[in-house]
C-alpha cells in the first residue's frame, strides 16, 4: 500500500490540471488558494504537490493544521526575520508562538499583519481550516498578494474538487499499473465512485488479498478475488468494528471533529471517564481512531469520520452535538448547532460570534458571521450586527439599506449616523425624528453633529451640552463628550480640552479602553492644532499598538505624520506615513483615503515622484495644489483651488485644511486680490496656518513687512508650509523692497535641504541669485561639531555626514540628502574613519549614540 501510494504521488495528478495551473500562477506573484472537497477527494495530496513545486523553486514552505503549528519552525529554527519585527508585531505573535511571553489576546488584524511581516514571500499551508484561525486567515488572504505570500487552505466541504469521471479514473489506474483490463477498471470505478483515495484503497486491498500481483514490469489480475474496500462498505466496516456501547464515544469524537482526549469526550458523550478512556482505547485497537500523542486521538481519515456520522442514529448525533455546543466558543457552537439541526441556536451563536468580532475590530469577519446567521434565520439581531459591521467599514449605503428593515430606535440612530456620513442631511433628520425610543443622549449627540454639518455651530454646541447632561451610562457619556469636544474644537481648539479631558477620565474610571484611547487621540489632535507637540499622538499610537488595534494605529499615524514632519523628524515621519498607507491599503481600513493622500503629499514635499490619485479622493484638491506648488507652479495651483473656491468657503470641515489660506495667498501674489485673505476663517483647527497664510497675502498687497513677520510667527509651527509660502511671497518682497526676504529664503533653503527636495532648494537659490543675495554654499555644513570631535579635526560638513551615517542612511542616500556626489560622501566617510580612529562604519554611529547619552 505504501509502495502504491508513493508511486501515485510521483505521477501526474489526473483531473487536477486546472488546480495545478492556478497554483503555479499564484506561486509566481502571491495570493490565496482554497482547496475544498469531500473526504478522500485528494486535498492533502494536492497541497503536498503544491509544497513540492514551491520548494523546487526555492520558496520557503510552512505547513500545519493550525497557524500555531505551521509557524512552530519559526522559533525552533531561529528565523532572523523574527528578531527584525517591531515589538508590537512580536507581541501580536505571542498567541501563536507560545515561546513568546507574555501571551496576549490580540485581534486577528494585528496578528495577520505580524504574520505577513514575518513570512513575506513564503508558502503557508493550513490543513483543514478551523474556526479558531478563521479571522486571521481572512485578513491574510487580503494581504497575501501585496507581499508575495502564498496562502493555501484546505477545507472539508460537499463542493469543490470534483470526483473523477470514467476517463480520469481509467487514466489514474493505468498511471499506477500500466495497461490493465477494462473489466478491472470498471470494477474499481464501481467501488471507488470517483474518489481518488478509494481507488488507492481498492488497489491496495487487491494487492493485500493477492488479486493483483506483480509480473515482470506489469501486474496480473485474478478476477475471482474481489476487493472489500469500497465507499459504501466503509459504513458497514466501521459499524461492525464497534460494540453498541462504543457508539456514544465514537459519535462524540466525530462531532468534536479534531484531536481529542477522554476529558474532551466525557461531557459530550454523556459517559463516565473510565468508559470514555476504555472506548477510545478500543476504537484505536479497531483502527477506527489513531493515537495522536499525549493521550489524544483522532480519526485515521476523514472518510471514517463521515462514515460514523452517516451510520449513527440521527437522534444520537443531535443530542451529542447539542451537548458539545454549550461547551464551545460561539463560532464552533454555531457549527455544532447546525449539526444538531437547531438552526435558531446556530443563528444565535453566529450573532454572538459576530459581536465578539466587532468588539475586536474584525469587521469583515463580523459581516460574514452575520450573513451566516441570516442564512439560517431572519433574525433582528443578525440584521443589527450586520448593519454595525457595514457602518464600521464605511459602507454606509449598504448599512442604511439593512437598517431600513429594522423599524426600531437603535436602527434609526444608526441610519441617521450613516446618512450624516454620506452627507444626506434630510434623511438623517428624518431618521432622528423616528428614533424616539433611543437614549435621549444619543439622539441629542447625533442632532448636534447634524447641526454642525449644516453650519449651525451655536445650535450644535447647545445640543452637545444637552447630550452630556442627559447621558446616564458611561458609554453614552463618552459618546456625548466626544461630540462636544469636536464641535468646540471647530471654534477655538483649546475649548475642546475640557470635554476631551473629562472623556479620558470617564473612560479610565469605567474601564472603557477604546474610549480612553479615542480621548487621547482627540487631545493629540488639539495639540496638533495648537502647539504641534506629538506626545499625546504618540501615546494614542502606543496604546493602540498595546491593544492590538491596527485600525486605531493607522488613525493615530495619519495625524502624527504632519507633526513629525514639521518638527524636523523627517525619517520618522516617512516611516509612520509608509506604515499607515501600507496597512490601510492592505486591509481596506477606513484610513485608506487619508493615508493615500498623506503619502502623496509627503512625496511632493520631499521632491519625489508623486502618484496619480483618484479624482474622488476627498483631499484631492489640496493634494493637487500642493504637488504643483512643490514644483514651483503657482499658476497651476491657483487654477486648481479657484475651481473649488465656493466649496472651500462653504464647508466647515475644510477649516482644518490650509487650502483656504493657500488660495488667499495665491490670489494676493498673482492677482493682488485681497478678498480671499479677508474671508479666510481664522478660528478652529489649523487656525494659525490659515491665519498666517492669509496675513502673508495681506502683507504682499500692502507691502507691510511687520504684517509679514506676524504671518511668519503664526507659521512657525509649520515650517514646511512657511517655506512654500516664502517661494510665493519673497519674489514680490524683493521686487518692491519690503520685508526681510533674505532670511526668509535662507530658512526655506534649509528646510528644503532637510526634506531632500533638491528642486525646491535650487528654486530658492535661483530666487536669491537673481536678487543678488548670497547663496548658501553647498559644501558648508549645518551641524554643530562637539568640542571633542573638533579636537579630532571633524568639520561641520563631516558632522552632517556623521549624523546621517548614524541614521543608517546609505552613502547614496546621504549624497541625495546633502546635494553632493556619492564620491564626495565616500571621501567624507573615509576621513571620519581616519580622524576618529574608527575601524568600521558602525563605530561612527556609536559616536553619535555616545553624544546623545
Amino acid at each position: 500500500m505504501r509502495t502504491l501510494a508513493r508511486v501515485m504521488r510521483t505521477r501526474n495528478f489526473v483531473g487536477r490540471g486546472r488546480e495545478l495551473a492556478e497554483w503555479r500562477r499564484i506561486l509566481s506573484r502571491g495570493g490565496t488558494l482554497k482547496i475544498r472537497g469531500e473526504a478522500g477527494i485528494g486535498k492533502s495530496r494536492l497541497v503536498t504537490e503544491f509544497a513540492r513545486i514551491a520548494r523546487d523553486q526555492g520558496v520557503r514552505v510552512l505547513r500545519g493544521g493550525t497557524l500555531a503549528q505551521a509557524l512552530a519552525p519559526v522559533t525552533r529554527l531561529g528565523w532572523p526575520e523574527l528578531h527584525d519585527l517591531a515589538p508590537c508585531y512580536r507581541t501580536a505573535l505571542s498567541a501563536l508562538l507560545p515561546e513568546f511571553r507574555p501571551v496576549v489576546e490580540t485581534p486577528g488584524l494585528m496578528t495577520a499583519e505580524a504574520v505577513v511581516r514575518l513570512l513575506g514571500r513564503s508558502v503557508l499551508i493550513i490543513d483543514d481550516r478551523r474556526e479558531a484561525d478563521a479571522a486571521v486567515l481572512d485578513h491574510l488572504a487580503l494581504a497575501a498578494p501585496d507581499v508575495g505570500l502564498c496562502l493555501v487552505t484546505t477545507e472539508r466541504a460537499p463542493d469543490g474538487l470534483s470526483r473523477l469521471d470514467a476517463a480520469e479514473q481509467h487514466a489514474m489506474i493505468t498511471d499506477v499499473l500500466g495497461s490493465v483490463p477494462d473489466d478491472l477498471v470498471a470494477l474499481i470505478a464501481e467501488r471507488a465512485e470517483g474518489v481518488p483515495l478509494i481507488i488507492e484503497e481498492v488497489l491496495a486491498d487487491l494487492v493485500r488479498i493477492g488479486g493483483l500481483t506483480r509480473s515482470g514490469d506489469g501486474w496480473t489480475w485474478r478476477s475471482e478475488l474481489v476487493p472489500m474496500a469500497t465507499a459504501p462498505s466503509v459504513d458497514a466496516m466501521v459499524a461492525a468494528r464497534m460494540r453498541p456501547e462504543l457508539h456514544a464515544v465514537v459519535t462524540a469524537v466525530a462531532v468534536l471533529d479534531g484531536v481529542v482526549s477522554w476529558r474532551d469526550v466525557e461531557p459530550v458523550a454523556g459517559l463516565g471517564p473510565d468508559a470514555c478512556a476504555r472506548g477510545l482505547a478500543d476504537l484505536t485497537a479497531a483502527q477506527v481512531l489513531t493515537a495522536a500523542g499525549r493521550g489524544r486521538f483522532r480519526f485515521h481519515h476523514g472518510l471514517i469520520r463521515d462514515a460514523v456520522l452517516a451510520c449513527a442514529s440521527p437522534s444520537l448525533v443531535r443530542e451529542t452535538a447539542a451537548r458539545a455546543a454549550v461547551r464551545c466558543e460561539p463560532a464552533r457552537a454555531a457549527r455544532l448547532h447546525e449539526l444538531a439541526e437547531n438552526h435558531t441556536e446556530a443563528a444565535r451563536s453566529h450573532v454572538e460570534h459576530a459581536r465578539l468580532l466587532l468588539a475586536g475590530g474584525q469587521l469583515r469577519a463580523a459581516e460574514q458571521a452575520a450573513l451566516a446567521a441570516l442564512r439560517l434565520a431572519d433574525s433582528r439581531d443578525a440584521h443589527d450586527v450586520l448593519a454595525e459591521a457595514l457602518t464600521g467599514m464605511g459602507r454606509y449605503a449598504e448599512a442604511l439599506e439593512v437598517s431600513a428593515r429594522l423599524d426600531d430606535a437603535d436602527a434609526h440612530c444608526r441610519a441617521a449616523r450613516c446618512a450624516l456620513e454620506t452627507g444626506d442631511h434630510a434623511l438623517a433628520a428624518a431618521h432622528l425624528d423616528r428614533a424616539g425610543g433611543a437614549p435621549a443622549s444619543r439622539v441629542a449627540a447625533l442632532r448636534a453633529t447634524l447641526a454642525f454639518d449644516i453650519g449651525e455651530r451655536q445650535t450644535a454646541l447647545s445640543l452637545a451640552a444637552e447630550a452630556v447632561r442627559l447621558a446616564d451610562e458611561p458609554e453614552l457619556l463618552c459618546a456625548a463628550l466626544l461630540v462636544s469636544g469636536r464641535v468646540a474644537r471647530a471654534g477655538d481648539p483649546t475649548d475642546a480640552i475640557a470635554p476631551l479631558t473629562r472623556l479620558e477620565q470617564v473612560a479610565t474610571t469605567a474601564g472603557l479602553v477604546e474610549w480612553r484611547e479615542r480621548a487621547i487621540l482627540e487631545l493629540g489632535l488639539v495639540d496638533r492644532a495648537t502647539t504641534m507637540h506629538p506626545a499625546r499622538l504618540r501615546e494614542a499610537r502606543r496604546t493602540a499598538i498595546d491593544r492590538g488595534a491596527l485600525h486605531a494605529v493607522a488613525l493615530a499615524e495619519v495625524n502624527l505624520y504632519p507633526v513629525l514632519l514639521e518638527s524636523g523628524d523627517v525619517e520618522q515621519a516617512q516611516a509612520v506615513c509608509d506604515h499607515a498607507a501600507e496597512i490601510s491599503a492592505r486591509y481596506g481600513l477606513g484610513t485608506g483615503e487619508t493615508a493615500t493622500a498623506m503619502a502623496a503629499m509627503l512625496a511632493a514635499v520631499r521632491g519625489r515622484e508623486t502618484p496619480q490619485l483618484p479624482p474622488t479622493l476627498p483631499n484631492i484638491v489640496m493634494y493637487q495644489a500642493f504637488r504643483l506648488l512643490c514644483t514651483a507652479d503657482p499658476v497651476g495651483a491657483l487654477t486648481v483651488l479657484d475651481s473649488t473656491y465656493d466649496r472651500l468657503r462653504q464647508r466647515l470641515d475644510m477649516r482644518a485644511s490650509p487650502a483656504r489660506g493657500l488660495h488667499a495667498l495665491l490670489r494676493a501674489v498673482l492677482h493682488d486680490d485681497p478678498v480671499p485673505a479677508r474671508r479666510t476663517p481664522v478660528d478652529g483647527i489649523g487656525s494659525w496656518t490659515n491665519r498666517g497664510l492669509a496675513l502673508l497675502g495681506e502683507a504682499v498687497i500692502s507691502r507691510d513687512g511687520r504684517l509679514a513677520e506676524r504671518a511668519y510667527t503664526d507659521l512657525s509651527y509649520a515650517p514646511t508650509m512657511a517655506s512654500i509660502a516664502t517661494t510665493l511671497a519673497a519674489p514680490r518682497a524683493l521686487a518692491a523692497g519690503w520685508g526681510t526676504p533674505g532670511p526668509w529664503l535662507q530658512a526655506a533653503h534649509s528646510r528644503f535641504s532637510l526634506l531632500g527636495n533638491n528642486f525646491m532648494r535650487r528654486h530658492c537659490e535661483r530666487i536669491m541669485r537673481d536678487a543678488g543675495l548670497p547663496v548658501p554654499r553647498r559644501g558648508r555644513g549645518d551641524a554643530d561639531v562637539p568640542q571633542h570631535l573638533q579636537a579630532m579635526g571633524v568639520t561641520s560638513r563631516e558632522m552632517d555626514v556623521l549624523l546621517l551615517v548614524a541614521s543608517n542612511l546609505t552613502n547614496a542616500d546621504i549624497a541625495t540628502r546633502l546635494s553632493v556626489s556619492r564620491r564626495t560622501v565616500d571621501a567624507h566617510v573615509r576621513s571620519l574613519l581616519a580622524k576618529t580612529g574608527s575601524a568600521r562604519r558602525g563605530h561612527l554611529a556609536g559616536l553619535v549614540g555616545a553624544m546623545a547619552s
